[in-house]
C-alpha cells in the first residue's frame, strides 16, 4: 500500500499485481480485503478497521497469474473483470480504456515503441482506432512470430473491413492441418501457439460487424476438418447471428460431421425454426452424447411440450437405471409423480447414488414413502441416514422426532448435525425436550456445539437456561460453546437494533441519546446484557455513578463472563478512589474474560482505564509505599492492554484520544504510538462488541 502511495504522488492511476509461479497461496483474510480493493478501486476507499487502504488515485488495479487457490475462491461479478489468467490480459485491461481516448499519434508511438507489454495492450485496446492507412502495421504484427502482439492485432483486425484485413484474418482462421507424426517441444509449442492464434481469429470474425468478415468464416467452416469445425462452431455459439443457423443446422443432421453435439449446443444458443423437431429426434438417435445433449436443452426449458418430451425420457432412462444429476434437476422442478415408483425401485437396490434418490422421494413423496424410509432405516449408511432423517423432515412424519432423538446420542457428527438442524426447524416442546436431553446427557463435544447452536436458535427460556447452566460447567468446550450460544441468541434479540443505535451515538459521544436508545433496548429485552453494560458506560460519561453501578451489575449478573461488565465496574470503583479494590476486581475478572473470546477486546480496553487511572492517582501520592515501583507496573499494564485491545479490534482512535481515564497517559509517546490511527499493529484480529456491533 506504501508503494502505492508512491505512485499515486507521481499520478500513476493504473497497476496490475502479479504473482509468479512459486507463489504461495495469499493468506484469506489479506485476499478478501485485497479483492475488495481491487474490485472498488477507483470507486471508493474500501474501510477495513483491520487493513490499510489503498488509495483512491489508482482508479484501475487489476490482479493477474494469481495462485491457485485464490484464482479458484475469487466470486464472478456482473461487472467488467479485475482478476486475469496473465499479466498481458491484466494490462490490456487495466489501459483499455486509455487507448481508447489516447491521441493516435500517441497511440502509435506507443505500438511502435512502447514498452511489450504496452505495446499488445495498445494494439488490444486502441488498434482498431487506426486508420486503412496503418493496416500495414496490425497485419504486420499479425502475421510476426511475436504471440502476445499477434493476439492483439488479431484481435484488432475485427474493427476493419478492408479485404486485405479480412484476408489475413481468414488465413489464421484456417490455420493449418493438425500433423499426426510425433513432434518436438518446440513444434509443439509452434503448434500451440497456432492454435492460439487460429481461435483468436475464428472469434475476430465472428464478432467482427462487417458482413464479408462473417462469410470469411463461413468459408473456412466449409474447408475446415472436424476439429477446427468444433472450434469454429462454439466460436459461433457466442457470437450468435441468424447467418450462421442453416450451417449448424445442417451439421447436426449430418451423422458424419463428427461435431454434432457441438453444433447442437450452438444451434440452442443460434436458434432456428425447426430446433424443437431436432431435439426431439436427437433424443431418439441412439447416441449417447446427442441424446445427453438434446435432453439438457429440453430439461432446461418450461414450455409443456419440452417437458413433457424430457419427462418422457427421463421416465424411460429410469426404468432401466438410477436419475443422472440432470433428471434429479428436471424432477426437482416438474415433480412429476410418474417418476415415483420408479425412484422407489432404485432406492431398494444398494449401490453408490442413493442419497440423491431420498432427496428426490422427499420432494415428490408422501407418507407412503416415509413408511419405506422408516422400515429401511436402520439398514441404512451413515450419509443415507441422513438423507432418510432430511426426508421425514420434509415430509412432516411424525417418526422424524424419535428417529432425530436417537441419532443425537450417536457418534456420527454429521447426522447429529442433521437431526439438530431438523429439530430446531421443528422448534415443537418435543423437539426441544429431545435437544435439551441430549446436551445434558451427551459426552461428544462435537455434539455439544451442534446442540447449542440449535438451543440457541429456538431461544425459549429454558433453552435460555440450559445454556446458561452449561457456561458454568467444568467443561472448557461445553462452557465456550454455551457462551457462543448465548451470544448468538443475544444477537438476534429485538432489542439489538437499538443497540446499533445506540452505539452510533456513541461513537458521536452523545451519550443522552445513546441511553435513550439503551432503554428502549432494555424495554424490547429486560434480559439482555448488553444494553445494561452500554448504558451503564454512558451514565459513567455523564458522571451518574450509581446508575452506572446498578446497570453494570446487572449485566454481569446476567452475563458474568462480559468484559464490558467487569471492566466497567472496576472503572467504576477506580473513579471512586477505591483503586485498591478496582485493581483487585480487574485481576478477578480477568479469567473470566480470557474464556470469552469475542468480549477480550472491550476488557483489555477497560483494563486499560483502570490501571491508567491507578497511574494517575499514584502519581499524585509522593510517600506512598513501593511507589517508583508500583508507578512502573502500572503504567506498563495500562499501555499493554491498551495495546492489547486494539490488536483485537478496537479501532476507535478518536475515543482514545478524548477517553478521561487515560488523561496520565497522554503525553506518554507509547501512548501517542497505540492511538495514531497510522501507526502499524501487529496481529490485529476482528473483535465484536468493542467499538461498534459487529454485523454477524
Amino acid at each position: 500500500v506504501h508503494g502505492f502511495d508512491e505512485l499515486a504522488a507521481e499520478k500513476v492511476a493504473r497497476a496490475v499485481i502479479t504473482w509468479d509461479e512459486k507463489a504461495p497461496p495469499v493468506d484469506s483474510n489479506v485476499w478478501s480485503w485485497l479483492y475488495q480493493s481491487v474490485l472498488q478501486a477507483g470507486m471508493a476507499e474500501v474501510q477495513n478497521q483491520q487493513f490499510p487502504t489503498i488509495s483512491a488515485s489508482i482508479r484501475e488495479l487489476h490482479l493477474a497469474a494469481l495462485p491457485e487457490r485464490n484464482a479458484s475462491s475469487r466470486s464472478s461479478g456482473d461487472g467488467p473483470s479485475r482478476v486475469h489468467k496473465t499479466l498481458l490480459e491484466a494490462a490490456s485491461a487495466a489501459m483499455k480504456s486509455a487507448f481508447e481516448t489516447l491521441p493516435r499519434e500517441e497511440l502509435l508511438d506507443e505500438i511502435r515503441q512502447g514498452h511489450p507489454l504496452i505495446r499488445a495492450a495498445a494494439l488490444e485496446g486502441g488498434g482498431g482506432r487506426l486508420s486503412d492507412e496503418h493496416l500495414p502495421i496490425l497485419v504486420a504484427h499479425a502475421n510476426g512470430n511475436e504471440q502476445p502482439l499477434a493476439q492483439a492485432a488479431i484481435h484488432a483486425l475485427r474493427h476493419f473491413s478492408h479485404p486485405r484485413a479480412i484476408e489475413t484474418l481468414k488465413t489464421h482462421a484456417a490455420g493449418g492441418p493438425v500433423r499426426p507424426r510425433p513432434m518436438t517441444l518446440k513444434e509443439l509449442a509452434r503448434r500451440g501457439a497456432k492454435i492460439e492464434t487460429s481461435q483468436a481469429a475464428q472469434e475476430s470474425l465472428a464478432a467482427s460487424r462487417f458482413a464479408a468478415a462473417h462469410e470469411a468464416l463461413m468459408d473456412v467452416l466449409r474447408e475446415a476438418d472436424a476439429e477446427r469445425k468444433r472450434s469454429i462452431v462454439q466460436v459461433l455459439a457466442r457470437h450468435p447471428r441468424p447467418m450462421w443457423s442453416e450451417t449448424i443446422y445442417r451439421f447436426v443432421k449430418d451423422p458424419d460431421s463428427g461435431i454434432n453435439v457441438e453444433a447442437l449446443k450452438a444451434l440452442v444458443t443460434v436458434g432456428h425454426p425447426e430446433l424443437f423437431p431436432l431435439l426431439k429426434e436427437a433424443l431418439q438417435s441412439g447416441r449417447p452424447e446427442l441424446e445427453a445433449a438434446a435432453f439438457a436443452t429440453l430439461a432446461g426449458r418450461t414450455d409443456p411440450e419440452s417437458e413433457e418430451l424430457a419427462m418422457a425420457y427421463a421416465l424411460e432412462h429410469l426404468e432401466k437405471q438410477p436419475p443422472t444429476s440432470e433428471i434429479q434437476s428436471l424432477l426437482h422442478r416438474t415433480k412429476d409423480p410418474r417418476a415415483m415408483p420408479l425412484l422407489l425401485k432404485h432406492l431398494r437396490q444398494v449401490g453408490s447414488g442413493r442419497s440423491s434418490v431420498i432427496g428426490l422421494l422427499a420432494r415428490i413423496g408422501d407418507e407412503t414413502t416415509a413408511e419405506i424410509l422408516v422400515d429401511m432405516y436402520p439398514s441404512l449408511s451413515g450419509s443415507d441416514k441422513r438423507a432418510a432423517l432430511q426426508a421425514l423432515m420434509q415430509l412432516r412424519a411424525p417418526v422424524f422426532r424419535q428417529l432425530a432423538g436417537q441419532a443425537l446420542l450417536s457418534d456420527d457428527s454429521s447426522l447429529i448435525s442433521t437431526a439438530s438442524q431438523g429439530l430446531s426447524a421443528d422448534a415443537s416442546d418435543e423437539a426441544e425436550r429431545l435437544l435439551i436431553e441430549a446436551f445434558d446427557k451427551s459426552s461428544n463435544s462435537r455434539a455439544w456445539m451442534y446442540l447449542s447452536n440449535s438451543l440457541s436458535q429456538i431461544a425459549t427460556p429454558e433453552s435460555r437456561a440450559v445454556l446458561v447452566k452449561a457456561r458454568d460447567s467444568n467443561n472448557a468446550q461445553k462452557q465456550q460453546y454455551a457462551m457462543n450460544a448465548l451470544r448468538n441468541m443475544r444477537s438476534r434479540s429485538p432489542g439489538y437494533q437499538m443497540l446499533y443505535q445506540a452505539r452510533h451515538f456513541e461513537q458521536q459521544q452523545k451519550w443522552g441519546e445513546a441511553v435513550e436508545r439503551y432503554d428502549a433496548a432494555i424495554k424490547l429485552d429486560p434480559d439482555l446484557p448488553d444494553a445494561y453494560a452500554g448504558r451503564a458506560e454512558a451514565f459513567l460519561k455523564l458522571d451518574k455513578l450509581d446508575q452506572a453501578e446498578k446497570d453494570f451489575r446487572k449485566a454481569s449478573q446476567l452475563d458474568p463472563y462480559s468484559g464490558k461488565a467487569n471492566s466497567g465496574l472496576a472503572i467504576l470503583l477506580a473513579r471512586r478512589d477505591k483503586v485498591d479494590e478496582a485493581l483487585k476486581h480487574i485481576e478477578d475478572a480477568r479469567k473470566k474474560a480470557e474464556k470469552d473470546r469475542y468480549d477480550q477486546g472491550a476488557f483489555a480496553y477497560g483494563a486499560a482505564r483502570v490501571y491508567s487511572r491507578a497511574y494517575g492517582a499514584l502519581q499524585k501520592t509522593m510517600d506512598a509505599p513501593e511507589r517508583d515501583k508500583k508507578l512502573a507496573q502500572y503504567r506498563k499494564q495500562a499501555l499493554d492492554d491498551l495495546q492489547a485491545a486494539v490488536n483485537k479490534g478496537f479501532r476507535d482512535f478518536e475515543r482514545i484520544k478524548s477517553e478521561a481515564d487515560f488523561a496520565a497517559l497522554k503525553d506518554l509517546p507509547e501512548f501517542q504510538k497505540i492511538h495514531s490511527p497510522n501507526a502499524k499493529q501487529p496481529n490485529a484480529t476482528p473483535q465484536a462488541d468493542v467499538a461498534e456491533p459487529a454485523d454477524s
